[in-house]
């Protein structure tokens, strides 16, 4: 019995808001930072006489935060969470 694909998806203002969360961050404007790594050759795509094709592929290397005035508030997204009062133990 073949198994079904599970998908999770993650739209880009959940990723910041893990991302967040994960590094602790509380306060500033943050926006999600994508690096990319590029790498470009020749490429047969199919087994025929056809030539070798000038090709190029893209793949994101890393996913950050970068802080700037126009990103979004983690204090609205990951405020700080107040103390706990401790229980006090009564005699």
């Amino acid at each position: 019995m073949e198994q079904e694909a599970v998908s999770y998806k993650t739209n880009m203002k959940e990723l910041l808001l893990i991302l967040l969360k994960h590094h602790g961050i509380h306060e500033g404007k943050y926006n999600l930072a994508v690096e990319f790594k590029v790498g470009i050759g020749p490429v047969k795509f199919d087994n025929t006489d056809d030539p070798l094709i000038p090709s190029a592929s893209v793949g994101i290397s890393k996913i950050g935060l970068i802080q700037n005035d126009d990103g979004a508030d983690a204090a609205v997204l990951n405020p700080r969470r107040k103390p706990r009062k401790k229980a006090s133990t009564a005699e």
